[in-house]
């Protein structure tokens, strides 16, 4: 299986010149480098050690049951969690699983037409998609929801994924005192979403940085890693 993980860097400049970094994914005191391209190399190196030997069991463990995948169609409807599908808005009878030891009775039972039940289960059994928008073990970056389900409305409007593993998400306590007083009014004149006090993905905590302070947004970097794991 692949993930593809999604890490915050930190890069802070000193007065010496030197290079201060961190990423708050890992738990590691800030380092202190001599050039920015060795803080990140080293970082990355750290990164790399931490899903080998800490999030791999919880990758692992996240895959849930096997010989199914959550179906692309499939829709969760609160709070009986059902599974609707999103062609025909009626109960799924394979409750969104793509048994891919059991081709005939998926072909049997899904509600979709011919053309898209070969190509939702191809792209299945291909590798192509492996359920990620309901996959066990991630949580949501309530900015990246809201921008895919603006309002109340059911259909995404954005093609964005909302979930993150937990050790994806950032908080602005991790490097801002968010809690004081004159932050919090800097932050709401600013009209930044307040779900940005709720944990974040890299890039959404990239871009309230940038609202938040325009001259340091320099420091902080999303570093895309993919990770093989069984």
């Amino acid at each position: 299986m692949k993930a593809n993980i999604k890490f915050l860097i930190h890069i802070c400049n000193l007065d010496d010149g030197k290079i201060k970094a961190r990423c708050t994914s890992i738990p590691l005191i800030s380092e202190i480098f001599p050039s920015q391209e060795q803080a990140i190399n080293d970082l990355t190196d750290k990164l790399s050690v931490f899903l080998e030997n800490e999030a791999k069991s919880y990758l692992s463990g996240c895959q849930g049951n096997e010989g199914f995948i959550n179906c692309p169609e499939g829709k969760i409807i609160s709070p009986v969690d059902i599974w609707y599908c999103k062609l025909t808005d009626t109960s799924c009878p394979t409750q969104a699983q793509v048994l891919l030891t059991n081709k005939e009775q998926f072909f049997s039972k899904c509600l979709a037409d011919d053309d898209r039940k070969n190509a939702i289960y191809d792209t299945i059994e291909n590798g192509k998609y492996m359920g990620a928008h309901q996959k066990v073990g991630r949580v949501i970056c309530s900015l990246c929801y809201s921008l895919r389900y603006p309002g109340n409305e059911d259909k995404p409007k954005k093609n964005i994924n909302p979930y993150y593993y937990h050790f994806e998400l950032y908080s602005l306590n991790d490097y801002f005192d968010a809690d004081n007083d004159d932050f919090r009014r800097d932050f709401l004149m600013k009209g930044i979403d307040p779900r940005a006090y709720n944990p974040m993905c890299a890039e959404c905590f990239i871009e309230v940085v940038s609202k938040i302070d325009s001259n340091i947004v320099n420091n902080f970097f999303k570093k895309e890693m993919d990770y093989f794991y069984d």
